[in-house]
């Protein structure tokens, strides 16, 4: 079955190359685009020692500090309890000792046969993605590597514009790395809605917004969907999702707190979502709750969505 749905967060991180050719390693430092930083070897027994000091760098640094303790919406995920906040993902973007992780691994297969295999490994047994470069001659070892799981992906080195494709399959195996990480940890986030996990139209509205905000990171702010993205000079764009039920509290309280009618009948009609950047705006006044109105989009049945770009209002989170 096609799976639906986006990792929980994406970021710009570190690769390894490693080349016994250092010229080639000299070039390959000035034709990457989109990466944090290029850590080259010249032998992939040098290389391992990185891989060893990586041990759970991911879930001790990254995923726990874009995260909050809730109890209403804990969940346990390698003994780690966290929820997803934007006041979190605004903060940690700005942590670039982050983007010091490393996701993929390119290795050329001309090195000690033995040591490149070993190597790649040992990095897709850590979770990372492989890329081969081979030669002509050693096209079928990377076949074979392929087919038995040892790398995933192969590139020739003699290929033409060879750093154009580079960077396309590293950027493809980037994403790749985020998306199986976050696998199986997806159905809890959204466990509240079965409205995101395989939501195909979803799914499309969340790529179309990633290349349109010309995105370099991006994270999941709640468990609906919403996802705030930022560009490279920092421009934040936000997908807000909500559902029904949703939008059925925000009636309630705002009934509750005698909210004007025609307010109310805004949020009933649905042309409109009510999106509370911070946590502590929904003790606010509900007269001033009209300033998080958002043009709304029907994803779905019961499902909506709005696309905020006013920075202003994020700064205020």
């Amino acid at each position: 079955m096609t799976k639906y749905f986006p990792a929980v967060m994406y970021f710009q991180t570190s690769i390894i190359l490693i080349d016994d050719d250092i010229n080639f390693l000299e070039i390959a430092k000035k034709n990457f685009a989109n990466i944090s930083e290029i850590i080259t070897f010249s032998s992939a027994r040098d290389a391992l020692n990185v891989l060893n000091r990586m041990g759970s760098f991911f879930h001790s640094n990254s995923v726990c500090k874009i995260i909050t303790k809730v109890e209403a919406t804990e969940i346990d995920f390698n003994g780690e309890l966290f929820e997803l906040s934007l006041r979190n993902s605004l903060s940690y973007a700005k942590d670039k000792e982050k983007n010091k992780l490393i996701s993929v691994v390119i290795v050329d297969y001309s090195l000690s046969c033995e040591d490149s295999l070993d190597f790649c490994r040992i990095a897709k047994s850590i979770g990372l993605r492989v890329i081969m470069l081979t030669g002509i001659a050693t096209d079928k070892v990377a076949v074979n590597a392929f087919n038995e799981g040892i790398i995933d992906r192969f590139v020739s080195k003699h290929e033409e514009n060879l750093f154009l494709t580079l960077n396309r399959i590293v950027e493809e195996e980037k994403m790749s790395f985020f998306e199986n990480l976050h696998s199986k940890i997806i159905p809890y986030f959204f466990s509240d809605t079965n409205l995101t996990v395989n939501n195909r139209e979803y799914f499309k509205k969340f790529n179309d917004l990633l290349k349109k905000s010309e995105a370099i990171e991006y994270y999941m702010i709640d468990h609906k969907g919403s996802c705030v993205f930022i560009d490279p000079i920092g421009r934040v764009t936000i997908l807000a999702c909500q559902n029904d039920a949703d939008i059925e509290k925000y009636i309630g309280i705002a009934i509750d707190n005698e909210a004007d009618s025609t307010f109310i009948q805004t949020l009933r009609n649905k042309k409109k979502i009510l999106f509370l950047l911070a946590d502590s705006s929904i003790n606010s006044p509900v007269s001033l709750w009209k300033n998080y109105l958002y043009e709304a989009e029907i994803i779905s049945e019961g499902f909506y969505c709005s696309v905020i770009t006013n920075t202003d209002l994020v700064e205020m989170v």
